[in-house]
């Protein structure tokens, strides 16, 4: 007796061809991440297209030995703006320290830019002083020495970053950060640079990605991937109690002149 011999349905060759685009952008997704980008002092005249460049921010000294005066000035409620070089001076100076890094210094945004602070250090651990210190309001975690950890320590953590860098790009800010990822028991470095601009909405000013590269990856060509992303590496930092209330008083903040102005009433 003959038996007819049935091939795949629709539905089936349907789901292996969507299994199959997902798995390949995975994939491609994951080799973007870990291929470097081009760390450059100067844009080339000649880009490659399968390459992505990077330009860190200015970091003069000299040039940027104003910002402890104006962090001052910003906190007592004074409009302020502050060049690329003072910003990556008050970065290198210690910033603020994030919550998933072992006693590194960086920036404290929380996707609302600017949110900075200076803290004292030890030469051994990174930490506020009693004065600098967040209020429990904040839900800021204390010294790992008297309290349990507010969260996974670094090495459960899946992107631990390092102090951020930041640019002028024409009427946008760059923030590059160097980062660990950890990603099914393995660890690799890769970059992490975010250029957007600045919307206030309310009462709110926030900082708006225009364009995410996570490694090579262009993570903003899926905006929900991006978001998260930078929502996730904001959260991880903390940012002390007369810093956040200065923010939370900005009217505006805006690239103008190849600075950075934080407006205030």
């Amino acid at each position: 007796m003959n038996q007819t011999l049935l091939g795949p349905s629709t539905i089936e060759v349907a789901l292996g061809a969507v299994l199959g685009l997902t798995l390949g952008a995975m994939a491609a997704a994951a080799y973007l991440v870990l291929k470097p980008v081009i760390v450059v002092t100067q844009m080339p005249k000649e880009m490659s297209l399968t390459a992505v460049y990077y330009q860190p921010g200015s970091a003069n000294k000299a040039k940027g030995t104003a910002w402890p005066a104006k962090q001052d000035q910003f906190i007592a409620g004074t409009t302020v703006q502050v060049t690329e070089d003072e910003l990556n001076a008050w970065s290198l100076a210690g910033g603020t320290p994030p919550r998933n890094a072992k006693a590194m210094p960086m920036i404290a945004p929380s996707i609302k830019l600017a949110e900075k602070a200076k803290f004292a250090t030890n030469p051994n651990k990174t930490k506020p002083t009693d004065k600098a210190r967040p209020s429990e309001s904040l839900e800021a975690p204390q010294p790992a020495e008297t309290a349990k950890p507010a969260g996974p320590s670094s090495a459960d953590n899946f992107l631990t970053t390092t102090v951020p860098d930041f640019r002028i790009v024409g009427d946008a800010l760059q923030i590059g950060w160097s980062c660990t990822l950890n990603a099914f028991g393995l660890t690799r470095e890769v970059a992490l640079v975010a250029t957007g601009h600045f919307e206030t909405s309310g009462t709110q000013v926030s900082f708006v990605p225009d364009k995410v590269f996570l490694g090579s990856c262009p993570l903003h060509w899926l905006p929900s991937a991006s978001s998260r992303l930078l929502a996730y590496v904001f959260k991880n930092q903390k940012t002390p109690d007369n810093i956040r209330l200065a923010w939370a008083k900005c009217t505006a903040v805006q690239v103008v002149d190849g600075g950075l102005r934080l407006s205030l009433p």
